[in-house]
């Protein structure tokens, strides 16, 4: 988990970016976000979170030191970010805040009514990630239903050639 990867093309070593996502909300996106950041802290690694859940930002508080006394400072490890990727220019921005990070595992977590704006921008990502010694990892999290397995369909279409980890939620 959050090892480097070699380019065999440029031999250069990639840090991933995981997008945790799934098209569906309740399928449990939050919960995997807030294990794997536990387990990148565990394993010595500093975080970069991307809480894109604006209007449920669960993981985000979650993650804070003390929300009471020093609202949006992090725990620990984490360096987390709020942002709105319904624009085009806040992708460009996490690019940018990402790129300031450069030894920083990062992690994205989205939102189900984001998904459109992931199939919208995520060429973002894919062309510029690379350029910055990066590789995307996404973890799409399903439930029994057949609509997360098109959404995932549709998702690949965006991101043919990167990493994709299916989580299965179910009773």
């Amino acid at each position: 988990m959050a090892n480097l990867a070699i380019d065999t093309q440029t031999q250069t070593a990639t840090i991933p970016v995981y997008l945790i996502t799934g098209g569906k909300g309740g399928v449990g996106k939050s919960m995997l976000a807030l294990v794997f950041i536990d387990q990148l802290r565990v394993l010595g690694k500093q975080v970069l979170y991307f809480e894109t859940d604006t209007a449920n930002a669960d993981v985000y508080f979650c993650l804070e030191r003390d929300a009471k006394n020093a609202p949006g400072e992090a725990i620990d490890g984490v360096t987390m970010f709020t942002i709105n990727i319904e624009n085009g220019n806040s992708w460009a921005g996490m690019l940018q805040i990402m790129e300031a990070h450069p030894n920083h595992v990062v992690v994205i977590g989205t939102a189900s009514r984001t998904l459109d704006y992931v199939r919208e921008y995520g060429y973002m990502l894919k062309e510029t990630l690379p350029l910055i010694q990066r590789n995307l990892v996404t973890l799409w999290v399903i439930d029994e239903q057949i609509d997360s397995v098109n959404q995932l369909k549709e998702h690949l279409e965006v991101f043919p050639d990167s990493e994709t980890h299916v989580i299965k939620n179910s009773n």
